[in-house]
């Protein structure tokens, strides 16, 4: 139990980090992409493997693939997609 509050709250604080924005008031997606990547790559890497080993590699590989899917979507919004 504890350990699935401790997960909740570390995924509700890290959404209020993924309303990140540029300096320019746009929304910063790579970022956003980055972190949501991760709590869901983690969260898949702890379910599927049960161990800290698999939850660090499904993080890294979640915010990799966010962070990448993220800048496409700046790219496309700086060319006024």
């Amino acid at each position: 139990m504890i350990r699935t509050t401790t997960l909740a709250a570390l995924g509700l604080a890290a959404l209020g980090l993924a309303a990140c924005t540029n300096p320019d008031g746009t929304r910063d997606n790579r970022a956003t992409g980055a972190t949501v990547g991760a709590l869901g790559g983690a969260a898949a890497g702890n379910l599927i493997g049960g161990d800290s080993r698999s939850t660090l590699i499904g993080a890294g590989l979640g915010a990799a693939t966010g962070a990448v899917i993220g800048n496409q979507q700046d790219q496309r919004q700086q060319q006024g997609w």
